[in-house]
């Protein structure tokens, strides 16, 4: 898991409990520190990615907005 700031231990535990929740296993956080990210956290769990960043919600704000100018077609 990856987060803009560290999480505290008790929202460590309520992020971890949610995922096992979610995926009926035993999770094991492995937590890094990202600033870019700005705020939310992004997590793998073998390929699947969650990202509740916020910068992935101002890219994807920007895209529905003003289109995706990566190359890609608008």
């Amino acid at each position: 898991m990856t987060s803009a700031v560290p999480l505290s231990p008790a929202l460590q535990e309520e992020v971890r409990q949610r995922f096992a929740h979610y995926t009926s296993k035993d999770i094991v956080l492995d937590q890094e520190i990202d600033p870019t990210l700005i705020g939310g956290i992004v997590a793998q769990m073998g390929s699947l990615v969650v990202d509740g960043s916020i910068r992935n919600e101002l890219l994807r704000l920007r895209t529905a907005l003003v289109g995706d100018h990566r190359g890609g077609l608008a």
